[in-house]
């Protein structure tokens, strides 16, 4: 093999070696990325109980609540998966709603074996403070028809009253919880929630919002797979002109294996969401 053929040889295997070495590359970190980075998702629905109204047609609707008149009650549910592969330990989730509605009551627990989750504890003893200081300012207030409440504590309960943080010791992978509250909205509205989770290395998403986050992630691999695929058969092509034919059915029979592939993942799935 003279000094040109060598030269020619090298400088056509280098950028194919190049390419396949990239693509490894670019594997490993998406796989890497896909694996520090841990999914939660989660889903809320609502159902309506009761209303109070004072209209000519049906008369007068109330509704109370520990004896206590309310406006508009829905029964609020949230369920979070820990859709990743990772165990997940001292997660907080914070739910709140507007500042036209209220919890009055709540539960949570996992689903798998229906244990409790409670309130952390630091929300949890601010919370019953925030409560019996309120309970000993209605007292002033009936013992002095001047008093005025401090506008500090009627902050700090409309905090509580809108907010709630639940604390899981473990949240393991591939399981679900439940959260139920209770809320009152002043105006006869659903009330609006938010749930929210400040952990590292976690992201939480809406269900629907996972969905169109899994549908750009396969269309950037499919976009981003194309395109080495395209410049390694250019490659290969060009370094073995002969063998173009052959080059070409086997890249089309590859393509048509990793479709294949992906209709049988495809269709394990629907099996396995049908019997689960």
């Amino acid at each position: 093999m003279d000094a040109e053929t060598s030269v020619d040889w090298t400088s056509k295997v280098i950028p194919l070696g190049a390419t396949g070495i990239i693509s490894l590359l670019i594997g490993v970190l998406l796989e890497k990325f896909k694996n520090r980075l841990c999914l939660l998702k989660y889903s809320t629905s609502f159902q309506s109980i009761a209303t109070s109204s004072q209209v000519d047609n049906w008369g007068a609707i109330d509704v109370y609540h520990n004896g206590r008149l309310t406006k508009h009650l829905n029964f609020v549910s949230i369920k979070i998966e820990n859709s990743s592969n990772a165990d997940l330990q001292d997660v907080n989730i914070d739910v709140s709603c507007d500042p036209q509605s209220q919890f009055l009551a709540h539960s949570a627990f996992y689903n798998e074996s229906n244990r409790p989750i409670l309130l952390e504890q630091n929300h949890y003893n601010y919370y019953t403070e925030v409560l019996q200081r309120n309970q000993a300012d209605m007292v002033l207030a009936g013992q002095n028809p001047n008093h005025v409440t401090p506008k500090q504590l009627s902050d700090e309960l409309l905090w509580v009253q809108v907010n709630k943080k639940f604390h899981l010791p473990v949240f393991y992978r591939k399981t679900e919880i439940t959260i139920n509250l209770l809320a009152e909205n002043y105006q006869a509205y659903i009330p609006t929630i938010g749930v929210g989770v400040l952990h590292k290395s976690v992201k939480l998403l809406m269900t629907t919002d996972v969905d169109a986050d899994n549908k750009k992630i396969i269309l950037w691999m499919l976009g981003l797979g194309v395109l080495i695929l395209s410049l390694e058969l250019y490659l290969l092509i060009d370094f073995f002109p002969l063998s173009k034919e052959p080059i070409i059915i086997a890249t089309i029979l590859a393509l048509t294996c990793s479709l294949v592939g992906l209709g049988v993942v495809m269709l394990f799935r629907f099996i396995r969401r049908i019997v689960m």
